[in-house]
């Protein structure tokens, strides 16, 4: 898999379910907003190199995970699929990669290695749906989540463009080009990439510098460990909730960094990731000096003078949550600012791993100020 030659975008695809919400510190509202429709499946669009494609069978997101028909993607790739009907296998070749999935299975095989998969590939009126992310990431593509507009976005320049369907199913007018600066603002003579976020650098040569840092940060960033060393009690904590053992001490840790996350109904997969995020993002402040006097401000003193306080460790942090493909916005008052992120419409705070809120809106006043508006 091909990974030297773009930014690679590590979203993993959401649900759309929302299960309660917990009060933030401050002066930040929220309000509830349950769903029981967990196992349902709702449409989404799928854009390729910047073009909507159709498929006889859309897309759709289902457990957390956004599953399209394989034939159209693999087509769509530039790779050829081939179906056994006797053993219910799709195998999909590209150069000198192959795929191989059944029907019902939770293990693929890319070149002969097991890959475990968000959902078993399984049989939509009559087409074979597969996950989107592993398609994408196992054909080397780029793959994203706009849940704005509930559209899976692949980037693939080797891509064939046209689906496996008729013409006269195209869209009419293709979606632009999605660009890697995500429609990003000039603030002050600076070229931000993603919304109006600077990260309180003073000129364009910071900007790059941090965004440099951050880039390499962001495709570091699965290697990080859930959990750290505590990955099973993760793990068994999130398999059981919300049954999980309140007597346990580890147990009731891991409730208090990811609680927030699960009683929102955030995607198992997700919840991974954003600790992931949040652990390299630890690791990036950690290399800076504290200043503890409130003058260290952006991300470049947080991440190139290795001076840190909260303002520059939470430009940092959301800095790379937004290159993540998060919604972010810094909170600050009471002489401390805390990064936010944006999932499944709820905001939740991120600090030292631990993850809190899970609001519908961030509101400042009372000695609050938002410190960096969201991202979008």
């Amino acid at each position: 898999m091909n990974t030297n030659n773009s930014k690679r975008i590590k979203r993993l695809l959401i649900s759309t379910t929302l299960v309660g919400s917990l009060v933030l510190s401050g002066n930040v509202a929220f309000a509830s907003d349950l769903s029981e429709n967990a196992e349902a499946a709702s449409e989404a669009q799928v854009e390729i190199d910047g073009n909507l494609v159709s498929f006889s069978q859309p897309a759709v997101v289902k457990n957390g995970s956004t599953l399209v028909p394989l034939r159209g993607i693999f087509e769509a790739l530039g790779a050829k699929v081939d179906w056994n009907q006797a053993t219910q296998t799709v195998t999909g070749t590209k150069g000198d990669l192959t795929v191989k999935l059944t029907i019902g299975q939770k293990t693929a095989y890319v070149n002969g290695k097991a890959v475990q998969l968000a959902e078993p590939a399984q049989i939509l009126n009559g087409s074979t749906m597969v996950p989107l992310r592993f398609i994408g990431e196992s054909l080397g593509s780029k793959v994203s989540w706009n849940g704005t507009t509930q559209t899976a976005i692949i980037q693939d320049s080797s891509a064939v463009t046209q689906p496996s369907t008729p013409v006269a199913q195209q869209p009419t007018k293709p979606v632009e080009q999605p660009k890697e600066t995500n429609d990003g603002k000039v603030v002050n003579g600076i070229k931000a990439n993603y919304g109006s976020h600077t990260y309180a650098v003073k000129n364009q040569k910071e900007y790059d510098q941090v965004m440099s840092i951050i880039d390499n940060a962001l495709d570091q960033a699965d290697r990080e460990v859930f959990g750290g060393r505590y990955e099973d009690s993760f793990r068994e904590y999130m398999d059981a909730y919300p049954n999980w053992n309140k007597s346990d001490k580890l147990q009731v840790s891991v409730d208090k960094r990811i609680g927030a996350l699960m009683k929102a109904g955030v995607n198992k997969n997700e919840i991974e990731w954003v600790y992931k995020l949040s652990a390299k993002a630890a690791q990036l402040s950690q290399q800076a000096d504290a200043g503890r006097d409130g003058t260290p401000r952006s991300a470049y003193d947080d991440l190139v003078n290795k001076v840190g306080d909260c303002d520059s460790s939470a430009q940092a942090h959301s800095a790379l949550f937004d290159a993540a493909g998060f919604s972010t916005a810094i909170v600050a008052g009471k002489n401390h600012a805390t990064m936010f992120f944006k999932i499944n419409g709820k905001w939740f705070s991120q600090n030292a791993g631990t993850f809190g809120g899970g609001v519908e809106t961030l509101t400042t006043g009372n000695g609050y100020w938002f410190l960096s508006n969201p991202t979008f």
